[in-house]
């Protein structure tokens, strides 16, 4: 009974460090986005008032943060989902078709509403055939 109890506590200390170690990682490797791109960004120039560094700032670095750290958290609830109904913890997208029919959206997107050139539409949906139906068409071919 009491190995039970301290078992419990072990594991919950552990997904605590776990989750505070993970959010300080993120937010040290947030702020380092902020500071790297094509035009260098530096925190004295920022806290001067300098125009170009805070358009730089607001319209390209910040948003590009928040956006990854965003779309990191929507995926990571995807996942975690995905592997709670199929109470599966290794349950991943392909397993429901999800993944082929992303790919179909995309050849059919790419095939009808990019590109006009009829080489382009045959050559992309031959090549999306072959990867989705794997070497039923090779063998078809010979």
């Amino acid at each position: 009974m009491e190995s039970t109890t301290n078992n419990k506590r072990k594991n919950k200390n552990k997904a605590t460090i776990t989750i505070i170690l993970g959010a300080v990682i993120l937010a040290a490797l947030s702020i380092f986005s902020f500071f790297v791109g094509r035009y260098p960004l530096t925190l004295n120039g920022l806290l001067q008032g300098d125009d170009m560094q805070w358009r730089v700032f607001l319209t390209l670095r910040a948003s590009r943060g928040i956006i990854g750290c965003i779309g990191g958290f929507v995926l990571g609830i995807a996942g975690f989902v995905y592997q709670t109904v199929f109470k599966n913890p290794l349950a991943s997208p392909d397993i429901i078709g999800v993944s082929s029919g992303a790919s179909a959206g995309a050849a059919i997107w790419h095939s009808f509403f990019v590109g006009n050139n009829v080489c382009n539409h045959i050559c992309f949906c031959r090549s999306h055939m072959l990867c989705d139906t794997g070497s039923a068409s090779v063998i078809a071919d010979i």
